[in-house]
């Protein structure tokens, strides 16, 4: 390996020889990812992946008419927090055709442990928005022992979100859900609740609808069922 490399250090630019060791590491992480049978990049994926999220500093102008190509796929990557920080991603699903909301939360540092998670069905209808604020307002009824530090808050819900950050939110049918929640959040010194988008929530939103499919409630605390374990792992952005 040692001899390739320094071949293609002899051979390439500086720039090249830099590209061509992402690509290799990324290759080699994604087969591990493969031969431990949980999700991995096809070779686009891979490809966009690698080069968004390390790319080269630009040495010069972009073609000035660039060649339109497919637009690429979204990665479904867990949207990691500031490093110390714990965090807790909240999501609900609902069927317009049948009765009931399912609610989905899970905790984890920023490494991407899982502390707890839980799932909780709601057997009644209501909007949206209500149901993902009773997705944040589980998530913290269920605040780990060990989280005393400081931590995020992430839902793809923006309406949710944008509301809880509103140091005087207009009147409307989940007032009294947002002010429980705000009651809550008053124990905590250091939080902040975020928007994500629904790629980089898979998790909380695998939770809610496997609660709403099984009608189902549980909290996982100690024990993390392979199902969970492997799926959020899978979710993992990379780490350097």
């Amino acid at each position: 390996m040692f001899d390739i490399l320094s071949a293609l250090h002899n051979r390439l630019r500086q720039n090249e020889f830099e590209d061509a060791i992402k690509v290799m590491w990324a290759i080699w992480e994604n087969r591990n990812r493969k031969w431990n049978k949980i999700p991995h990049m096809s070779g686009v994926q891979l490809w966009d992946w690698v080069f968004s999220a390390y790319p080269n500093i630009p040495t010069q102008k972009a073609a000035t008419n660039p060649i339109d190509g497919p637009p690429q796929p979204k990665l479904k990557l867990w949207k990691r927090p500031s490093q110390t920080r714990d965090c807790v991603n909240c999501d609900a699903a609902i069927n317009q055709n049948s009765k009931g909301v399912g609610l989905g939360f899970i905790w984890r540092n920023w490494k991407g442990e899982i502390k707890l998670a839980g799932m909780v069905y709601i057997p009644c209808n209501c909007s949206t928005e209500m149901a993902e604020a009773w997705a944040i307002h589980e998530a913290i009824k269920h605040i780990p022992a060990t989280i005393t530090g400081p931590f995020d808050i992430q839902s793809d819900c923006q309406t949710v979100v944008a509301t809880l950050n509103n140091p005087a939110p207009p009147l409307s049918a989940i007032s009294t859900l947002l002010h429980k929640i705000k009651t809550k959040l008053e124990d905590f010194q250091d939080y902040k609740i975020t928007h994500v988008y629904r790629e980089n929530n898979e998790c909380a939103n695998m939770l809610a609808k496997r609660s709403l499919e099984t009608h189902t409630s549980q909290v996982f605390s100690h024990f993390f069922p392979g199902w969970l374990a492997n799926f959020c792992k899978a979710d993992l952005p990379i780490l350097l």
